[in-house]
Order: structure tokens, then sequence, then C-alpha cells
């Protein structure tokens, strides 16, 4: 018997400090995902493109933790806990509803985070002062630090915000509306484009060859004036900008190589800039050419070379940042996460409008994706798809106050979401 108690005491000191290992090396990964990856040298392809998908995905275990413990909570105050068999059976129950609540929920899961971690401090509380299984400070440490370090990260994309009310505003769209997209789905723009009713629209992978006319024949009452660095002679899509207001193109010519678009408008007694841009992928053509591994292979060779010109790219665009008078407005398609050295480097000139007054992970990317490798599998699994990447941003002058910001989920007919912002333009 006494080896038998021996034996379950070692068992518990092991199972002990192999969570507690477990919670530090996860602690360790926000850290280096979230803070130390804006640091990696340009070529560090690899672990740029990790870093990357781990953004706005590591918190899911965080995530999974505080909705069993908020679950687990619930059940503990409604219902009586006694016996080792109704436990396990609370523990499996809570566990279990955390995984399918954040797996099939990731929005609501990550905007209801707040909620969870009051319910969870309650749970933890409980359990420390009942004395019955109390949790170890170390885990209680542990525990703080993971919040603390996730809540520095997301900031004010924890809460929702309530803008004041402004006379003057400014409201933006940023959206990438796929440059092979059929003419269906074009219709589908502009459906979203009329009950929006953004004063700028600022797209990306506009399509140079067979998108003027229709926006034309679509538009041309909403938005009169348009600028774009594309015209019918290049087969390379582009960006452009529709305004209510009249713009001055910074664009002397048509360029089949610049990645942006910049233009100039009057809105009360401010001059904005208004600056599109689309920055190229690090693993472009393994991307384009499938989701074999050949094409990935392919991708990963070059990636060194898409990594120098995407530096090239980014000096080029804070250039034109500094060298700007008056109040910016920065959009597009970035293809970089906010833990990225080009977000770095462009949000110590301008504001991230989501960051400041957006709720949620603010991902626009991903779900078109991973519905098209999953195509062929049951319908439960595409529930399982979701917008995990934030790669469509709007950044703007720090006199130019966001108001508010959100990702549509409405917009369809592209394989990115547009990101709209109101801007405070007084």
């Amino acid at each position: 018997m006494q080896n038998q108690e021996k034996t379950m005491r070692v068992y518990h000191i092991l199972q002990r400090n192999y969570f507690d290992a477990v919670l530090w090396l996860y602690l360790a990964v926000c850290v280096l995902v979230w803070f130390a990856a804006p640091n990696l040298p340009w070529d560090a392809v690899v672990l740029r493109i990790v870093a990357n998908i781990l953004a706005d995905t590591v918190w899911i275990p965080f995530g999974i933790m505080l909705w069993f413990l908020a679950f687990s909570s619930i059940l503990k105050f409604s219902f009586s806990v006694s016996g080792l068999l109704r436990r396990y059976f609370f523990i499996f129950f809570s566990l279990f509803s955390a995984v399918i609540f954040v797996m099939f929920a990731y929005n609501y899961a990550f905007k209801l985070l707040p909620l969870a971690l009051s319910l969870s401090l309650i749970n933890l509380f409980y359990e420390y002062f009942s004395k019955q299984h109390r949790p170890s400070r170390k885990i209680i440490l542990q525990f703080f630090l993971i919040t603390a370090t996730f809540s520095a990260y997301y900031s004010q994309q924890l809460l929702p915000s309530f803008p004041s009310e402004s006379t003057n505003t400014l409201k933006v769209l940023t959206y990438n509306i796929y440059g092979k997209a059929a003419s269906e789905d074009r219709q589908l723009l502009f459906e979203t484009l009329k009950q929006v009713d953004a004063d700028i629209v600022c797209l990306t992978e506009f399509n140079p060859q067979t998108d003027p006319e229709l926006f034309d024949a679509a538009l041309n009452s909403l938005y009169p004036y348009r600028i774009a660095n594309r015209d019918k002679q290049s087969w390379r899509s582009g960006e452009v900008i529709l305004s209510k207001y009249p713009i001055r193109s910074f664009m002397d010519v048509f360029s089949r190589d610049e990645n942006f678009v910049m233009g100039e408008i009057v809105i009360g007694r401010k001059t904005v800039t208004i600056l599109n841009i689309h920055l190229t992928r690090l693993v472009r053509r393994a991307i384009e050419s499938g989701n074999d591994m050949d094409g990935l292979k392919k991708g990963m060779k070059e990636s060194g070379d898409i990594a120098s010109f995407k530096v090239q790219q980014t000096e080029k665009i804070l250039s034109l940042i500094e060298n700007t008078q008056g109040p910016i407005v920065l959009t597009g398609d970035f293809n970089d996460t906010a833990n990225s050295a080009f977000y770095k480097k462009i949000s110590s000139h301008l504001r991230d409008t989501f960051a400041d007054a957006g709720w949620g992970i603010g991902g626009s990317f991903g779900q078109a994706r991973l519905n098209l490798l999953i195509a062929e599998k049951r319908k439960i699994t595409q529930l399982l798809a979701h917008d995990f990447l934030r790669i469509d941003y709007i950044f703007a002058s720090p006199e130019l106050k966001a108001l508010s910001s959100k990702v549509l989920s409405n917009t369809d007919g592209s394989d990115h979401k547009a990101v709209l912002t109101v801007l405070n333009v007084e």
C-alpha cells in the first residue's frame, strides 16, 4: 500500500513538472512570435513564414484553456461536483466544449475572451482558497504571465470600441478583389461597394484588361473619380483608388513595375494623401504553383530573391511616407502580419486603425483558401476554415483618429475580406 501511494505521489510530481514545462514553453513561444519576430533578418524566410502563420493562431491553446476554465466554473457553480466520476465528467465536458467553441466559432471565441478570462479567474481563486484541488503558485504565475503577454499584444482589440460622434469623417475601405475573379464575382463586389458606401475605396489586384469597363458601367455615378497604376498595355493586375472627392494623382505615367498608387484629396480643411499598396508574398511562386510539394520547393528556392525584393518595396513605401506633407492614409494588402518587420516600420510612422478601433482578430485572409483545400471533404470540416491571417490594413496619421474599424464578413467574390475604417478628419 505504501509503495502504491509513493508511486502515485511520484506520478503526480512528474505530471505537474511536465505541465509546468509545457506552460513555460508556450509562454516562450508567444513572446518569440509576438515580440521577437519583427527583429528576424529579412532573409530568414522560413522563420518569418512560420511567425506569420502563428501570429494570430498561437493564442488558440490559451483560448482553449480560458474557455475550459470558464465552462468549468459555470458547471461548478450550477451543479454539485461531489464524486470523482462526476468531477472527471465535468472536466471532460468543459474541455470538449472549449475545443469545439474555439475551433468552430473562432472569431466569437476570441471576442468573448475577456468574459472567459473573468470566469477563469473566479475558477482559479475558488480552487486556490477551497484547498481541495489547489493549483500551485507557479501555475498561477504562469497563467498571469501568459495573460499579460496576450493582453500586451492584442491590447485594444480585446474590447469593442464606442466611437464618439463626428461631423466630418472619411470612410475608407481596402479590398484585395482577386485579379483572376470571374465577372459574376465582380457583380458581387459592386453590390458590396454600393452597400458600404465608403468615401474612398482602395482596391488591389485590379485587372486592367477587363475591370475598367465593368467599373465604369457599375460605379461611375457613385465614384466619379479614379486613379490607377496600370492601363490596358499591362497584363499584370494593379492598384486603384475610387473616390467621391476629386483626387489628384501622384502617378505621372502608368507603370508595370510599381506596387502602389498614390493620390491626394481635399476634405473639409484638410488635404489628405491616399497611398494604396500591394506588397509581394514571400512564397509567391509556391502559392501560385498550387498546393503540391514541388510548387512549395520551387517557391522556397526563390524566396531569398523575393525577400530582397520586399525590402526594396518596403524602403520605397517608407520613403513616400516620410516625404509626404500633411496627413496620410495607407491601405492595402501587405502580405504580412502584425508581428512582421514591415508592420513594425510602418507603425513607427502611422497608426494601425484596426488595432486602435477594431474588435477581434481582424483576420482578412485564409478562409477561402482553406475551403479550396477541403472542398472535397465533408461540410462540417469547412466550418473549421477561418480567416486567421490579418494581412489587409488601413493605417493613418495620428491626427486622423480612427472612430471605428472592422473586417466585413459578407464580402464575397474574392479570397480576401474587405476592411472598413471611419476616420475623424476635423
